[in-house]
């Protein structure tokens, strides 16, 4: 038996276009009809999705939750690609501890826990690199992507 599956690449800002939420919508769509999403790729703009500190007003939906929601159920990895997420300050402890280590080179060291705290990076996503991405796309049947 032959499963299908596909990588999602999703690009549009998260308050200035829908591609997150249609690709949400397509991803949870795709799921329910038997078709695996292998990987969902952010990328430029779409990168604000995984800041944890974004909070919308009580009546929006919130899209950082809602795809940790989704990765959750399906054990769908959310990648964010690092070049992206550092220029709009989506942090996870990794890149926090190395821009910290940069301002400061005195022998300050940040303890792990402070970093949690700190990250701005939300819960359900990964900070990766183009090579992810690429190799998730190359595995799957299809690539899809939402500006």
């Amino acid at each position: 038996y032959f499963m299908s599956s596909m990588a999602i690449f999703v690009t549009g800002a998260p308050l200035a276009s829908q591609a997150a939420l249609s690709a949400l919508r397509f991803c949870i769509a795709s799921e329910a009809a038997g078709v695996k999403v292998s990987q969902v790729f952010f990328y430029s703009e779409a990168a604000a999705v995984a800041n944890k500190m974004v909070t919308p007003i009580d009546d929006e939906l919130n899209l950082s939750e809602a795809w940790a929601d989704f990765a959750q159920r399906t054990g769908t990895p959310l990648a964010v690609c690092i070049a992206s997420s550092e220029r709009r300050g989506v942090l996870d402890q990794a890149s926090l501890r190395e821009n910290i280590e940069n301002i400061d080179s005195a022998d300050t060291r940040a303890s792990d826990q402070s970093l949690v705290k700190a990250a701005t990076l939300a819960a359900g996503f990964q900070v990766t690199g183009l090579g992810v991405f690429h190799d998730a796309m190359l595995a799957a049947n299809r690539l899809v992507t939402f500006r």
